[in-house]
């Protein structure tokens, strides 16, 4: 923070693991155009007026792209691969996930897509893991169960699918790994809907990627809708993303405010 007086703030005053890593300001080069608010930010008088449409690029050089069927809601990374999830549309060539070959920057290519149940709409699931190797998806359905599939992606060019199981009474939305890679949580962000329990989220045990298995479901009070899931370090904690809108009218049913649940 700025202190009056050109004084240091306590948290500049003291060595820390945040103090040390500060970046310094960027400086583009010629002809790029950067955000003219603080570093990162664009201004609501740029948002709102002309200057919104035009492209930020400090910094920033295309070096090769992937044209696709389209991308619906979620993508992820291992290693030099990307995981696209381009949904199903009528009448496009591939559906599921696209996995991309990012080896040679410059000619980015899809080595297969992923068609399983759970990679036709993953939703906001879609996550790999790095020391374990893994690619997990929970589907996003109108009616359940929901499919719950596991990828060994060891060669993250060629995921192999390792299980899909059906999770009764479950609709996926949203998920993240533990920090070890053996438990998946995944979070419904489904209420008032007939075909599912209204569970906040489920844990899923992938020790085994071959035999997943539901070890907990925690039904949400009405007041925390999750929308996303994000679990700390050691494996206690749960922050829970609430599913919350400004213009949403509060019902009985629907008491959503933005914020988080722990």
């Amino acid at each position: 923070p700025f202190v009056p007086g050109g004084l240091k703030s306590s948290a500049q005053t003291k060595s820390s693991e945040y103090t040390k890593s500060v970046v310094p300001k960027a400086q583009c080069g010629p002809g790029e155009r950067a955000e003219s608010g603080l570093q990162g930010q664009t201004t609501s008088a740029e948002r709102f007026s002309s200057a919104g449409a035009q492209p930020v690029n400090c910094n920033l050089e295309l070096v090769g792209k992937f044209d696709s069927d389209g991308a619906k809601m979620d993508f992820t990374t291992l290693d030099s691969c990307g995981y696209l999830s381009v949904g199903v549309v009528p009448g496009q060539a591939h559906r599921g996930i696209a996995v991309v070959d990012a080896s040679n920057r410059g000619r980015l290519q899809t080595t297969t897509y992923l068609d399983s149940q759970a990679m036709l709409n993953p939703n906001e699931s879609l996550e790999a893991h790095a020391g374990r190797k893994l690619l997990v998806g929970v589907e996003n359905t109108p009616k359940g169960p929901a499919a719950f599939d596991v990828y060994d992606i060891a060669d993250c060019r060629h995921p192999a699918l390792k299980a899909s199981l059906a999770v009764t009474g479950f609709k996926g939305h949203a998920g993240r790994f533990t920090s070890d890679g053996r438990t998946y949580y995944g979070t419904s962000g489904t209420y008032n809907d007939p075909y599912v329990n209204e569970d906040g989220f489920i844990a899923v045990d992938v020790s085994d990627p071959a035999h997943p298995k539901v070890i907990h479901r925690w039904r949400a009070p009405k007041e925390v809708p999750p929308h996303d899931i994000s679990i700390s370090a050691d494996g206690t904690r749960a922050y829970i993303g609430i599913l919350g809108h400004p213009l949403r009218v509060q019902t009985d049913v629907h008491r959503e405010a933005n914020g988080m649940a722990i």
